[in-house]
């Protein structure tokens, strides 16, 4: 590799390589040439300093990752890693993104090479991306290489379901039969798959509303009636319709129809007086029609025609509800009023608008060695307009002469017409007209052509001829051998190499292209060179071309050399006499918590004076501080963990971490300097503020002043800075503005008059908001609890309360009680009670302290239960009155009346469970000779079905129960559950063990809670069985209290494996409404080893909707059939539940369960 010549210069012989040999260790001898020959020797170390010949080299060619869309921003994405053979600032890497992030959803650490996110992600808009990153060495001619990073993004169920409407109106005639097709909806939900997959349902309240006249297709939206509608029934309906996906969990909408017996629409520019619709009423002596308070609308009294009186705008208001009545000259008015409603229709009066700011969308060109793709979306313009009438057409205008891009007229997409290339034309301006109606609005549309690296690099001439003198030193330039690149950017940027085979004489500079002698030629016998320079762009794929250059050489042009002179070179060795020095004794640096591992924290810099090896400098972190580290030949210092400045400043009471870092030659001998590094933790916004309650409870007079201070709140934050100042607003609780609060000191201050009886506390919200970026907050509440003053009467819960009694009731019998409440309290509120009239016969006496009321004396059974009476000023038969019952709510025949008393009574019976009240409508008619002549009038009477204790508790909870062999004494291990539909203390259920071991287990009476009262010890043999009894309240009507009970098994797991299920779970489905007992699915379970043993089921508990549910299954002990118990109705209740099983042998000593789903 080196020679020496006589002059005593050592010279380079042969190609040098770092990476292979970085330093040479010479014994250079000299000798005389007397006798006897004498010599000496030297020690000659060369080192062979880096040149930037080595490219960064990623460690894999290519990257792929998979992402939800509804990752937080900041997060982890892929970590991509390139090395360098070269040293120093040579392999210094820094990484770049330089293609495929056009959305800027994602960021690189250009140190790390970690790529993170940047912005949320959205797959709809883009499902897959493909990141060019490159990796750039830190020379003065850099290196560079790229790679790609492909990034899937999969989609979540972030769209709600979007109907086409919010609200749908419909008008339908009155008689429309059952089966008839109302409207249908459409939702549409923008996610994939079952995430996009919508089904459609009525509200549960819509049935409840109106039973049986509704149903609607899950899958088409299709909403049809179930029943005739009845106009006098019910004239208006309003149907809640709920649009869901199938993703998990689910997304839904709603969306409102409106029936209506009376629906039009009319132009907003219809001149006056335009006839909208017609209502009727039909009544002989039709008189005089009413409307409501509109200004717009008139009606006429005789016709019933609407028409408008005023001018119309759709913008200002869209639709009117109006209200009709009739009434006959008699001044007898309809019993239901018509509902019209009237719905304005649009003009076009208004243009379509685009944004102000135009639009600005970039696409790739087509790649020129290919066929080019038509159709290729562009991006989406939209405009709108106040109007809605009709749809917004799309066209160009002008700005492409070529015809390169086509808009759909529907939808505003623009897409490629045509191959697009950058070369012929980087950018584009296009216009864009909206058309809606005869109105037109323009914008422009600004399209950036983002290059594709579909051009090789050419040179001048397939063929260039350089020249060389023979005598030329090693090093000289011979030929620049230059290509170019059409395309742009990374994609134009060129690099040179000589291809295998070309003479080893020359080399070729990486960056320039300049081709330079690395061999003498001074004793060469060619006369010529013929070398391959390639010339290989940046781009992804890398595209390249390659040339000859032939290279002749020439003489000196015959000049003799026959003397010359030499300078001598004296290399003196270095000593390692100097220390590396820092630049600073002292760093100060920063880094914001929270920050990922690794981040980039600061750069120390030390300096050695020594050449060589004792210049080399090397850093690292004195003492075990794992805290950060310290790249060994950059200095750079980055972090090792997640810095918290609150933990930092709890633990060690600063947010300043000092370390030392040390910087060491690389001599024999080391030396070395050291220089301390203040890193500063800065703050982040990452701590809420904490208030110093939970909850504040003051009290406050209600006759109290205004301004009155009621509480002061406070809250601290243990960040920094803004993001420690905090503000605080009452954000709940005050919205009739009763206080206010002082915004920087908290304190809390009466700003209106309190009523107590009105509002007896106010539980109030109050927010604490830091002032940071973006801003955290925390709240408490606050109850303001108002003290009484003596300032309200007593008042009934019901001025008028109708009770049946039976006639076999005894003197003493309790039949109701009545209340009365005084809004103020404590001995204000005292009440007493007594009966001040309406019972002359003294049948009744009133409990003066508690307000209830008992039969006094013995009842008659044939007493009327109401009779309802009206009066007729006429005399003879035009005075003479008959009733009937021409209505009742809910519809049936339960009650009768006389005609000529008007005596009420009931026809069938009465369930209180089914219905709890009924509505009469009650009409009296005189008896004038001429039947036209007779005149009505109505009277509604309200009947209250009072309960009797007719229904027994029914047990609803599990009827076992396993428990854990640690369970304690006094834990409750079960909560018995008995429902009792009937009111009031009929309805009330106690609990009691009829049967059992009282010893072991208690029972809560009002809670039904089950409590082991020793250890399991004593269930270790084998099952206890309770018979728990469940009893109601009721004690005053004949039936008096009723009961049911049920058997409950209590088991105590052994710890010893149990039989197997076949299956780990097992799913079954049942259709709603199916029958009570219907088969669902079969349980097995058995041991492994075919043992024997006496298997029995047994269900401990069923969920739905994550909470617990009724004992809605039940399974057979011996057969493991899993059976309803009930009638389900998927659209009332869970669509989904789960029961836990468990197999239980009971034939071994120690019981051995297992479980399932």
């Amino acid at each position: 590799m080196v020679s020496i010549t006589f002059a005593n210069v050592i010279r380079v012989v042969g190609k040098l390589d770092r990476e292979r040999v970085s330093k040479y260790n010479l014994t250079v001898e000299a000798r005389d040439r007397g006798f006897p020959q004498r010599s000496s020797t030297a020690y000659v170390i060369i080192v062979v300093n880096d040149v930037n010949d080595h490219e960064p080299v990623f460690q894999m060619k290519s990257y792929s990752t998979r992402l939800s869309e509804l990752v937080p921003i900041g997060s982890f994405v892929a970590s991509v890693t390139a090395t360098d053979n070269d040293t120093g600032i040579n392999a210094l890497i820094t990484y770049s993104i330089t293609a495929g992030n056009n959305l800027g959803w994602f960021t690189i650490n250009n140190a790390t090479g970690l790529v993170t996110t940047k912005a949320q992600l959205d797959h709809e808009q883009l499902s897959t991306v493909v990141l060019t990153i490159k990796a750039q060495d830190g020379a003065t001619e850099p290196t560079q290489t790229s790679t790609n990073l492909t990034i899937s993004i999969w989609d979540e169920n972030d769209e709600v379901p979007n109907f086409s409407e919010d609200t749908y109106r419909v008008t339908l005639m009155e008689g429309l039969g059952a089966g008839r097709e109302v409207i249908t909806v459409k939702a549409e939900d923008n996610d994939q798959g079952l995430n996009g997959s919508v089904t459609y349902a009525l509200d549960p309240d819509v049935d409840l509303m109106y039973p049986n006249m509704f149903s609607i297709d899950t899958v088409s939206g299709r909403i049809t009636t179930r029943s005739i509608l009845d106009r006098e029934v019910q004239s208006t309906y309003n149907l809640v319709v709920r649009a869901q996906d199938a993703g998990n969990p689910p997304q839904s909408s709603t969306a409102t129809v409106i029936l209506n017996n009376y629906y039009a629409r009319v132009l907003e520019n219809e001149p006056i007086h335009t006839s909208v619709v017609q209502v009727q009423a039909s009544d002989p002596d039709f008189g005089d029609m009413e409307l409501g308070a509109e200004r717009l609308f008139a009606i006429h009294i005789t016709n019933g025609w609407i028409s408008t009186i005023g001018d119309l705008d759709r913008e200002k208001k869209a639709s009117y509800r109006i209200t009709i009545s009739a009434e006959d000259k008699g001044g007898l008015r309809a019993l239901e009023n018509a509902i019209v409603e009237i719905g304005v229709s649009d003009v076009q009066d208004s243009p379509p608008e685009f944004p102000s700011s135009g639009y600005q969308f970039n696409i790739l060109e087509d790649d020129s060695r290919r066929n080019a793709r038509t159709g290729r979306r562009v991006g989406q313009v939209k405009a709108t307009s106040a109007d809605t009438l009709g749809t917004i057409t799309y066209a160009i205008s002008g700005g492409d002469k070529g015809g390169h891009f086509n808009i759909n007229e529907n939808s505003g997409i623009i897409s490629t017409a045509k191959g697009i290339d950058r070369e012929l034309q980087e950018v584009f301006s296009v216009q864009i007209v909206a058309k809606a109606g005869g109105m037109y609005g323009h914008t422009i549309v600004n399209i950036s052509v983002i290059d594709v690296n579909d051009n090789v690099p050419t040179f001048n001439h397939d063929q260039l001829e350089g020249y060389v003198v023979e005598n030329w030193p090693v090093g000289h330039e011979v030929f620049l051998a230059s290509a170019m690149d059409a395309d742009n950017g990374i994609n134009s940027s060129l690099t040179y190499s000589m291809l295998p085979g070309s003479s080893g004489v020359f080399a070729v500079n990486r960056t320039t292209g300049m081709i330079y002698l690395t061999k003498s030629l001074s004793q060469s016998t060619q006369n010529s060179y013929t070398v391959q320079i390639e010339a290989r762009d940046a781009g992804s794929p890398s595209l390249s071309s390659s040339t000859s250059v032939s290279i002749i050489l020439r003489d000196d042009k015959g000049v003799e050399a026959r003397s010359s002179s030499a300078n001598v070179t004296v290399h003196v060795l270095d000593d390692n006499d100097n220390r590396p020095a820092f630049l600073n004794d002292t760093y100060t640096m920063s880094v914001k918590e929270g920050s990922p591992v690794p981040t980039f924290v600061g750069l120390v810099s030390a300096k050695d004076l020594d050449l060589g090896r004792n210049a080399e400098v090397t850093y690292s972190i004195e003492g075990k501080d794992i805290r950060f580290q310290v790249h060994p030949k950059s200095g750079a210092i980055t972090t090792n963990r997640v810095f918290d400045r609150e933990s930092q400043v709890e633990d060690m009471g600063s947010d300043v971490i000092s370390i030392v870092v040390i910087a060491s030659d690389s001599g024999l001998t080391k030396q070395e300097d050291r220089a301390v590094v203040n890193i500063d933790i800065l703050d982040e916004n990452d701590n809420d503020p904490v208030f110093a309650r939970n909850y504040y409870e003051p009290s406050l007079y209600e006759d109290a002043e205004i301004n009155t201070q009621v509480v002061r709140v406070g809250a601290t934050d243990v960040d920094k800075g803004n993001n420690a100042k905090l503000t605080y607003e009452i954000v709940s609780g005050n919205e009739a503005g009763r206080f206010s609060i002082n915004e920087v000191t908290g304190q809390i201050t009466l700003t209106s008059r309190l009523d107590r009886e009105v509002v007896s506390e106010y539980q109030l919200t109050v927010l604490a908001k830091d002032n940071g970026k973006p801003s955290r907050n925390s709240t408490t509440q606050v109850k303001v609890k108002i003290l009484d003053n003596n300032d309200n009467m007593p008042r009934f819960s019901e001025t008028q309360l109708t009770v049946d009694v039976e006639e076999t009731s005894q003197p003493g019998a309790y039949i109701t009680q009545v209340h009365a409440t005084d809004m103020d309290i404590g001995v204000n509120a005292e009440i007493s009670y007594s009966i001040s009239a309406g019972d002359p016969g003294v049948k009744f006496r009133i409990d003066g302290s508690t307000g209830k009321i008992y039969v006094a004396d013995y009842l008659d059974y044939e007493s009327q239960l109401i009779t309802v009476r009206a009066t007729d000023p006429d005399s003879g038969p035009n005075g003479q009155l008959t009733y009937s019952i021409i209505r009742q709510e809910p519809r049936g025949n339960h009650f009768v009346i006389d005609p000529d008393s008007g005596l009420v009574r009931t026809a069938s019976a009465i369930d209180r469970e089914q219905v709890s009240s009924f509505k009469l409508t009650i009409q009296a008619t005189d008896q004038a000779l001429q039947v036209t002549s007779r005149r009505s009038a109505l009277k509604q009477v309200t009947i209250i079905v009072v309960d009797v204790n007719d229904n027994s508790p029914r047990f609803v909870s599990m009827d076992a129960v396993v428990l854990k062999q640690s369970t304690s004494a006094g834990s409750v291990v079960a909560r018995v559950e008995a429902v009792d539909p009937d009111e009031g203390p009929n309805g009330q259920v106690e609990y009691d063990i009829s049967q059992g071991d009282t010893t072991l287990f208690s029972i809560d009476t009002n809670t039904g809670d089950l409590t082991i009262n020793s250890d399991t010890n004593a269930l270790s043999r084998g099952p206890v069985l309770l018979t728990i009894r469940a009893r109601d309240k009721g004690t005053a009507d004949r039936l008096g209290p009723q009961s049911s009970s049920f058997r409950m098994t209590v088991f105590v797991e052994s710890g010893q494996p149990g039989p197997s299920f076949v299956e780990t779970s097992y799913r079954g489905q049942l259709y709603e409404n199916e029958a009570s007992g219907t088969s669902i699915v079969t349980l097995q379970a058995a041991y492994a080893d075919a043992r024997s043993g006496n298997v029995q089921y047994y269900v401990t508990n069923v969920t739905g909707e994550g909470r617990g549910q009724w004992r809605y299954f039940q399974v057979n002990p011996t057969s493991g059939v899993l059976s309803s118990q009930g009638v389900l109705d998927r659209e009332r209740g869970v669509q989904e539940f789960t029961v836990d099983v468990y197999a239980v042998d009971t034939s071994s000593p120690a019981i051995r369960t297992t479980a399932t789903k």
